[in-house]
C-alpha cells in the first residue's frame, strides 16, 4: 500500500531548485528579439495613435521625440503584458520566438516582477556608450551590467522552470483538465503563436506604404460689381496645407504630422497703374463651426522709383512682384490653428483703400480630404 507525500512533507533540500544546463543566450539572438518586440510594440501604437513613431522598449534608447507609453490606453496595456510575460514566463513574444528567456541566475526560474521591472530600469547604465549592450559578446556569462546587477542571465530555453506563482495555476488547471494538454504540446502551441503575433507585427512595420497629401486648393469668384477704383482684383486661388498627412498600410490609413506646417497660400491677381496711398489686400477666413473670423491684410507698396518687385513679409514668406501689370501676390499665413478647420469653411479676398472695400473676391466652401 503506497502512501501519500505532499510537499509540506519533503525536507527542504528536495524542493530546492536546480539550475538548469542551457546555454546562455547569444547576443544576435537577444538582438532578434528585442526588434521583434519593438516591432510589435510599433504596431500597436500605429494602430492607436497613427503614424507617430512609437515608444522605445529599453529606458533611454533614442532620443527623437516621439509617443510615450501612457499616450493610449492600448499602449499601456501592451507594456503591462510585455512585463508580465518576462517576469512570470521569462519571455517575451519575441524571446518566445527566439527562444530564450530571462531567469534568475540562482533559482533558473524567471525573475517575477520586481526584478524584471527593475533590470528595465537598470538598463539605462548598459546606455553608457553601449558598453552594456555589447557586454554579453565577451562576458562569460553573456550578462548586460543590469543582468549583473540584478543577478538575471538570459538562457537558450524557451521553457524555464515556471515562476512558483505561474506554477501554482498551471497544476490547478491541469487538475481539472486531466492533465491535458500535455506540457510539451503546451508549449509548441504557445511558441507557434507568438511567433505568428512576431511575424504578423514585423509584416505590418515594414510592409508597403504610401504617403498622401491632405492639401487642398480653390479658386475665388470676383463678386459682380464689388471691383471699382485701383487695384482692379481678377480673382485669388488658395492653397490650403492643414500640416498633417494620411499613410496607408496594408489598406489601414493614419494621420500624421507633416514636414509642412499649417498653412494657407493665397495668390490674387490684378492689375494696376497708380494705386492709391493706404492700398490693401485683406485676407478672410471663416470657419464652418462658427468660430470668429482669421483676418490678415497687409499694404500694398508702392513703387517710387523703379519697376521692380518689393517683398512684403507676412509670417516668414510672401512676395510682390511689380505693380504695373496682372502679377500675382502671394500671401502664405502660417499658424497651428489653420490646421483644424475643419470642413465647410469660406475664404475671400478683399481690396481696401483707406478702409473703404472696393474689390471682393470669394471662395469656399473649402472640404479638406
Amino acid at each position: 500500500m503506497s502512501a501519500t507525500v505532499t510537499s509540506e512533507q519533503l525536507p527542504a533540500s528536495t524542493l530546492e531548485v536546480t539550475v538548469p544546463e542551457a546555454p546562455y543566450a547569444g547576443w544576435t539572438r537577444r538582438v532578434v528579439a528585442y526588434l521583434l518586440d519593438a516591432a510589435i510594440v510599433a504596431s500597436v501604437a500605429f494602430l492607436a495613435l497613427g503614424a507617430t513613431g512609437s515608444p522605445h522598449l529599453l529606458l533611454g534608447v533614442g532620443s527623437s521625440p516621439g509617443p510615450s507609453w501612457t499616450d493610449s490606453g492600448w499602449l499601456v496595456a501592451t507594456g503591462v503584458t510585455l512585463a508580465l510575460l518576462q517576469a512570470y514566463t521569462g519571455s517575451t513574444p519575441g524571446k518566445r520566438t527566439m527562444g530564450i528567456a530571462v531567469v534568475d541566475e540562482t533559482t533558473g526560474r524567471p525573475a517575477g516582477l520586481l526584478t524584471t521591472v527593475l533590470r528595465w530600469l537598470a538598463h539605462v547604465i548598459d546606455m553608457v556608450l553601449f558598453v552594456g549592450f555589447l557586454r554579453p559578446l565577451w562576458h562569460h556569462k553573456r550578462q548586460t551590467f543590469a543582468d549583473t546587477l540584478l543577478s538575471t542571465v538570459v538562457l537558450h530555453a524557451p521553457c524555464p522552470a515556471p515562476h512558483p506563482a505561474l506554477a501554482a495555476v498551471r497544476a490547478r488547471v491541469r487538475a481539472r483538465t486531466d492533465g491535458r494538454p500535455d506540457a510539451a504540446t503546451g508549449a509548441r502551441v504557445v511558441t507557434g503563436a507568438a511567433t505568428l503575433l512576431c511575424s504578423v507585427a514585423v509584416a505590418f512595420a515594414v510592409g508597403p506604404t504610401s504617403w498622401s497629401s491632405r492639401s487642398v486648393w480653390d479658386e475665388c469668384t470676383v463678386v459682380p460689381g464689388s471691383t471699382a477704383g485701383q487695384p482692379t482684383l481678377l480673382g485669388a486661388s488658395l492653397g490650403h496645407e492643414p500640416g498633417t498627412e494620411e499613410l496607408t498600410r496594408w489598406g489601414i490609413t493614419r494621420e500624421q504630422s507633416s514636414e509642412t506646417p499649417a498653412a494657407i497660400e493665397v495668390t490674387s491677381r490684378w492689375t494696376t497703374t497708380d494705386p492709391a496711398p493706404g492700398t490693401e489686400v485683406e485676407l478672410v477666413v471663416e470657419p464652418a463651426d462658427g468660430r470668429p473670423a482669421l483676418v490678415r491684410s497687409a499694404v500694398l507698396p508702392i513703387a517710387t522709383d523703379d519697376e521692380e518687385g518689393h517683398a512684403y513679409d507676412m509670417s516668414g514668406t510672401g512676395t510682390l512682384p511689380g505693380t504695373t501689370t496682372p502679377d500675382p501676390w502671394t500671401i502664405r499665413v502660417q499658424e497651428p490653428e489653420l490646421g483644424a478647420l475643419g470642413a465647410g469653411w469660406t475664404w475671400m479676398v478683399n481690396v481696401r483703400t483707406d478702409g473703404d472695400l472696393t474689390a471682393t473676391c470669394a471662395g469656399g466652401p473649402v472640404h479638406p480630404r
